[in-house]
């Protein structure tokens, strides 16, 4: 058998040298010849540890996530390699546990309401780590999971929050998109409405519309004012589809996919909204995959928020509303006139900051993207 620790061949066949006829060293004591095998600084092999250079990451979510917990990935470099940090967060006051698991590398954080990781440790290339954090109080759970790959192999595309929650909540979204391309601008009545300053036409109206804690007192009192306009203004024929969102969404009893925008629901609705208490943090992208979820696009999308978010991008948004417009539509229609139902069934949505301005780049970004657009009003 091979000893991979064997002395080299000129020193393993020499035999020893005569030393006989040499004189002894007084005081010292020669260190005994090693024996075949043995580790000297010599011969001992050191492994290879260099340090990984321009390897990458790309977080993905696993099946089956939670759409409760919220994920904010966000790229870090260091030296020539890309890493990440995350932010995490849970419904406010819930304990939150998060383990980082890579090896060597495993660690636990906790926290109540959010918690971060400062940054995934560098590795070599080919290891893989996942990331784990569960609400403690609820007990939902959500995974992301990655492999250490060359950077140039590693493109890197943000991780989704929530949305891809998981693999068929992903399927149902498209093959709605697929069916969406073919229903008819024209199969319900088109009405003309306005929301916080913002006028639009179309048969079907969604309301995408922040609760979280930050919108208590006059900022949800202006909301919901705001909203019963809107909706008297609509054709009893058209229909509507109203979602809240803070850590979770929530929707009107009763609502079950669009519906016809009669007196009888629309006050229901209205005494359901107002009967609400902010509370919560801003997560807004599993409402907008919940309102592009149902069997027909919607025409209209009123989103409104006080503030600041990631998810979703302008891009994904951009894809769900269909055929996206050219970057002169909205100017064509400013100067040649039209209504927003001149541009075909894909969906525009208009946007809107209350009071706190702080999201006001991404809201301008997605009504931009997708032919609507950005207000700014105050309570």
């Amino acid at each position: 058998m091979n000893n991979q620790y064997a002395p080299p061949p000129d020193q393993s066949r020499s035999a020893p040298a005569d030393t006989s006829s040499q004189p002894a060293r007084q005081g010292r004591q020669e260190p005994p010849a090693p024996s075949p095998g043995q580790l000297t600084p010599a011969n001992r092999q050191t492994p290879d540890l260099t340090t990984p250079h321009d390897a990458a990451i790309t977080p993905v979510a696993s099946p089956g996530n939670s759409p409760e917990l919220g994920f904010d990935w966000q790229p870090l470099a260091i030296d020539s390699n890309r890493t990440c940090s995350c932010s995490i967060s849970c419904a406010a006051g819930h304990a939150l546990s998060v383990s980082v698991e890579q090896p060597p590398y495993n660690r636990t954080l906790q926290g109540t309401g959010a918690a971060k990781v400062a940054a995934i440790p560098v590795a070599a290339i080919g290891t893989k780590g996942r990331l784990l954090a569960k609400d403690e109080t609820s007990g939902v759970t959500a995974e992301y999971t990655w492999e250490w790959k060359p950077s140039r192999a590693a493109k890197w595309v943000n991780p989704s929050r929530a949305a891809s929650s998981s693999a068929s909540a992903a399927q149902n979204v498209e093959k709605t998109l697929e069916k969406a391309t073919e229903a008819k601008a024209d199969a319900v009545p088109v009405s003309t409405t306005t929301f916080f300053g913002a006028q639009a036409t179309g048969g079907r109206f969604a309301f995408v519309l922040d609760v979280s804690g930050s919108m208590k007192g006059k900022r949800w009192k202006n909301c919901t004012e705001q909203l019963a306009s809107a909706l008297h203004g609509l054709a009893k024929e058209s229909e509507m589809f109203v979602v809240l969102f803070s850590d979770q969404i929530r929707q009107p009893p009763g609502q079950n996919g669009w519906m016809a925008a009669g007196p009888e629901w629309t006050d229901a609705v209205l005494r359901w909204v107002s009967s609400f208490t902010p509370d919560g943090g801003t997560v807004p992208l599993p409402a907008f995959n919940l309102v592009f979820s149902q069997p027909a696009r919607p025409d209209v999308i009123y989103f409104l928020t006080d503030g600041v978010f990631t998810d979703p991008s302008p891009s994904y948004l951009r894809k769900l509303c269909g055929a996206p417009p050219d970057i002169w539509d909205k100017a064509k229609r400013f100067l040649f006139g039209g209504s927003d139902a001149d541009r075909g069934h894909a969906t525009i949505i208009h946007t809107t900051t209350l009071d706190d301005a702080s999201g006001a780049d991404i809201c301008r970004k997605i009504a931009d993207a997708v032919g609507g657009n950005y207000s700014h009003v105050s309570s």
